[in-house]
């Protein structure tokens, strides 16, 4: 197979033209111009120089065309070299595209236009790892005769930079052609490289090997800028001596002079890129293992390692899972709780490169990424259950279109597969047992269909090889790594068309293969428009960044000709993760806003409850003698007594066991579509204080809607836009009518103008609907003391527990077995529940005296308050704004307390008000206190009041808030105070409790 290219596709043409308008203006150079003593062909003579006023210009109407915010300057680079204090000075260029869009064909194509227009020959290719290089290399050789056809067969040529051989450097300088020097960052951003150093290799020459580089005044192609933003990084690259930078990547972090740009929105809008699908799988219910993995291992200069551990914790009786940070000489028990941990002490912790671990002193060593005690086999079936079925049900509905289906898997530990490991039995299986009744498959065995590419060398006479699995940034000075990852890279490149072939077109051994294993420390060098599932086989969720894992395969599928397939319903990419969809894709939505600041607006800030202001007290109302005197009355000491039968405890908890549904563990499967949100706010006019606004939503989907409505000034946007969601914190804070650009202000500091939308891409995206689907785990446990941990954990006597464990049915029992740390838990919650319910129906409260409080600190002049939960509160508020913790409190003193008449005053009561209760219901912080003058004006009502979305004491969502409200009505009973829950519905709320309720509609 050859893969095919196409010329015409308008958003390439465009990216490319961006970059060539900057040179409008400028004559086109010959290569004969000026050669000089060295014998050096530069790009422009050393007394010339682009003129910067002329670049702006350009770029300025470049930007505009392309709907991009123009630069009012052009923004430079200069500082000193890696060699001298010199300074350099030089302009960079920015083109952003989404992953997957043909990033390398369009700046090769800039590279032959540039060279075809104005003469331009040396290019200095510079990549962040060999990955890249490989892959820039690969498409340079598919793309040849490409560009060939289109450019009249120009003579370019592509040297790829080696350390070992720098005498390459004079050919590029000295050749008349076109010439790209590709080179890795390593290999010049340090003065002990190569390039720096006198060489045999260049006999009788006057120039260090770099300023033959240097001479050529080369126009620098970064790719994937954003690695290579360090200082070092940057005197590097002046060294070169640049004429100019262009800039490649899909997630820069900085964009100078931006040219053009392909938002991920777009791309997957337009359908230059596969959809993107996502099944998460989460293990549930399942905490009977102490398990232990290990996360990271952290290392400053100076101190010792620590190891971030997820593990298991047991408090009040439950487990669930946990981080923590351990050092040596630690226990972790200390940290879990757990018995099984005991003799867990922690040995030593380390943080060498490629051998990170930690290690305990009962001999048990947990490497990096790798997981002790668990069911990690169950998720690993399920991943790959997943991953071959989607696979043979996609490969069978694309045969038709010529399209080979390939499936990648990533794997942290290489021996979880070799030599019949884990994860190579665990294929096996599930794909025998899936291709039976598939056409395609059914005549090829699982060690026909899969391969893998590991990156290994031997030390020395060894027979047993050494596996690379350590990323190739954190490879340091290990040469024999490096060389390792550089062939497995180069044998990567050189399957992938093989790949892409079927086997009915092709009797090479690779066009079998559809299912392959890597390394995760090879991510980057796969990159193939095939791959159509990703399965991620980590022991613990995945550090690295997700986007850049489903880069891997964003390219659209090519058929058996080479050419790519846009047809609907064929390019959609599965990631099968081993953590939870909804990790996974808001994970992945993160990476999305943070990583691509592709809007004319950097991304509104998430909400944010942190700012606090001052309100002020109302002495008005503090000083009121009314106030005085419900005071007085609430400041009593009161006592409490339990009275209850024990044998109702076990009566009712026997009863509630048998209703109850014991959890098994599980395996859960969630699938849904990955969705992304583009909103845009254009203002229309101002006049006054009142602004009309447009609001724009488009997603991946193609899905688009919009709304226009006025503001005023204070508004929310969300309250008038209809999409609550996306706006949330968008409060119109300052308006300017100006006539020739009027503009808006929100509170968040974002700015909208006439001239300038505001557009983002919402950290929210859009809720896709995911389907879910469960598999049980049948796994038998060893039973532990469940009766003794709960008469601990209840404080009933073990006999008591022991007679409500006998008391249930056999089948009940049998959970115990199964699941036992998830029949304990729901075995001690159910009976906390009916001990606490018992304790709240039968508790009396006794006056013993008073118990003054200081009003004064409990009512400060200037309190603090959470900013955004502030609500106005009227001349009868004991403050000027009330703190409000939601929409029926919000709605309650808007319509039911505030500025009303005959309520003289209220107060919502501080957090050091409470109620004391026993320990297993918790103390009791009342909502509202108020006195009410009741219709004959006689009578003054001391009222504590319970707000709530609710009447119904049984539909509230909590156990324990039944349980107060129960308490909290028998208290302010002995207080002689009426307590009553109510809604911002209930018009008569001041009545008393057992008072017929009258809903009204709050407007």
């Amino acid at each position: 197979m050859k893969l095919q290219f196409n010329a015409e596709q308008p958003f390439q043409l465009r990216a490319v033209e961006s970059v060539v308008r900057l040179f409008e203006g400028l004559d086109k150079f010959g290569s004969d111009f000026s050669i000089n003593e060295y014998e050096v062909v530069p790009n422009l003579p050393e007394t010339e120089e682009l003129w910067e006023p002329n670049l702006l210009e350009n770029l300025q109407a470049v930007q505009d065309d392309n709907g991009l915010r123009p630069n009012r300057n052009l923004e430079v680079d200069e500082g000193e070299t890696l060699l001298s204090l010199d300074a350099v000075r030089y302009p960079s260029f920015s083109v952003e595209m989404e992953t997957g869009t043909g990033k390398t064909y369009v700046y090769l194509r800039t590279i032959y236009e540039l060279h075809q227009q104005y003469g331009f020959g040396k290019f200095v290719l510079v990549v962040p790892s060999v990955a890249i290089y490989q892959g820039v290399k690969t498409t340079f050789k598919q793309t040849k005769d490409h560009f060939a056809a289109l450019y009249d067969k120009p003579i370019v040529h592509l040297i790829d930079y080696d350390g070992n051989n720098v005498q390459q450097v004079k050919r590029f300088a000295t050749s008349t052609a076109c010439e790209i020097l590709l080179i890795t960052l390593d290999a010049f951003n340090r003065k002990a490289n190569n390039l720096y150093k006198p060489t045999d290799k260049l006999p009788g020459s006057p120039l260090l090997p770099y300023e033959y580089v240097a001479q050529t005044r080369p126009i620098l192609v970064l790719d994937e800028p954003q690695n290579m933003e360090g200082a070092a990084a940057a005197k590097a690259l002046r060294t070169l001596r640049p004429l100019l930078a262009l800039r490649y990547s899909a997630t820069h972090k900085t964009t100078p002079n931006l040219v053009y740009r392909l938002t991920p929105v777009e791309a997957f809008r337009q359908g230059l890129v596969k959809r993107v699908e996502v099944a998460g799988i989460t293990e549930n219910d399942n905490y009977n293992e102490g398990t232990v993995a290990l996360l990271e291992v952290k290392a400053k200069a100076g101190s010792t390692p620590t190891a971030v551990v997820q593990t298991v914790r047991q408090q009040n009786g439950e487990r669930k899972p946990m981080e923590v940070t351990l050092r040596v000489g630690q226990k972790l028990r200390a940290q879990t709780g757990l018995e099984e941990h005991e003799d867990f002490v922690v040995d030593n912790i380390s943080a060498v490169p490629g051998d990170e671990y930690i290690s305990f002193k009962n001999e048990v060593l947990v490497p990096l990424h790798a997981t002790l005690g668990s069911s990690r086999p169950a998720v690993f079936r399920a991943q790959i259950r997943q991953t071959v079925r989607e696979h043979l049900r996609r490969q069978a509905a694309l045969l038709p279109h010529g399209i080979k289906v390939l499936s990648l898997f990533f794997i942290d530990r290489v021996a979880n597969y070799v030599d019949g490991g884990i994860i190579q039995r665990i294929f096996d299986e599930e794909y025998e047992e899936a291709a039976k009744e598939h056409t395609y498959f059914k005549n090829y065995r699982a060690a026909e269909v899969r391969d893998a590419y590991f990156a290994s060398y031997r030390k020395g006479n060894a027979t047993q090889p050494v596996y690379v699995e350590t990323e190739e940034a954190n490879l340091g000075a290990d040469k024999d790594a490096r060389k390792a990852q550089r062939e497995s890279f180069e044998l990567i490149m050189r399957s992938k068309e093989t790949l892409l072939t079927l086997p009915t077109r092709s009797t090479e051994k690779g066009a079998k293969v559809a299912f392959i294993f890597a390394h995760s420390a090879l991510k980057e060098g796969w990159d193939n428009p095939n791959v159509f599932q990703i399965c991620t086989l980590n022991h613990t969720i995945s550090e690295r960044k997700k986007r850049q894992e489903i880069g891997r395969g964003m390219r659209l599928a090519v058929n058996q000709e080479g050419q790519r397939v846009s047809e609907a319903g064929v390019n959609a990419l599965l990631v099968v993760a081993n953590e939870s969809y909804e990790s996974y894709v808001r994970g992945l939505q993160r990476e999305y806003t943070e990583e691509g600041k592709y809007t004319d607006s950097e991304l509104p800030p998430q909400p944010s409850n942190a700012k606090q202001r001052k309100v002020k007290r109302n002495d008005a109302v503090f000083q009121r003698a009314e106030f005085r005197q419900m005071w007085a009355r609430l400041s009593k000491q009161v006592d409490y007594r339990i009275e209850f039968d024990p044998q109702q405890v076990i009566k009712r908890s026997i009863e509630q066991l048998q209703r109850t549904a014991f959890p098994l563990p599980k395996l859960s499967v969630k699938r849904g579509q990955f969705v992304q949100t583009e909103i845009q706010i254009t203002l229309l006019t101002v006049s006054g204080q009142e602004a009309r606004l447009k609001v724009e939503l488009l997603d991946t989907r193609n899905l688009a809607r919009q709304a226009e409505f006025n503001v005023e000034m204070g508004q929310n946007l969300s309250a008038g836009a209809g999409f609550k969601q996306y706006l949330e914190k968008f409060k119109v804070e300052e308006l300017t009518a100006d006539p020739y650009n009027a503009r808006l202000k929100f509170s968040n500091g974002y700015e909208v103008t006439q001239v300038r939308p505001l557009r983002f891409v919402s950290e929210l995206g859009a809720v896709a609907r995911p389907e879910t689907t469960t598999v049980e785990v049948s796994t038998e446990y060893p039973v532990f003391d469940v009766v003794g941990r709960a008469s601990r954990e209840t404080r009933l006597t073990r006999r008591t527990v022991q007679t409500i464990f006998a008391g249930l049915t056999p089948e009940k029992k049998q959970a115990c077995l199964k699941n036992p740390e998830g029949f304990a838990e729901k075995f001690i919650s159910v009976i906390k529940n009916v001990l606490a319910e018992q304790v709240a129906e039968n508790l009396v409260f006794e006056i013993v005296g008073d118990d003054p409080m200081s009003l004064d600190e409990l009512f400060p002049i200037e309190p603090k308050f959470v900013q955004d939960r502030l609500l106005d509160a009227g001349t009868n508020s004991i403050y000027n704004q009330v703190q409000i913790d939601s929409g029926v409190e919000a709605r309650f003193v808007e319509h039911r307390m505030r500025d009303m008449r005959k309520v003289l005053f209220y107060f919502k009561f501080p957090k050091r008000y409470c109620i004391d209760l026993p320990r297993i219901i918790r103390n009791y912080n009342p909502d509202w206190g108020v006195v009410y003058e009741d219709i004959d004006q006689q009578t003054k009502l001391e009222l504590v009041r319970e707000t709530k979305g609710s009447m119904d004491k049984e539909a509230l969502r909590f156990e324990h808030e039944k349980l107060k409200i129960t308490c909290a009505e028998r208290y302010y009973r002995t207080l002689g105070i009426d307590y009553r829950q109510i809604t911002d519905q209930i018009v008569n709320w001041q009545e008393p409790a057992g008072s017929e309720v009258v809903q009204g509609q709050v407007l």
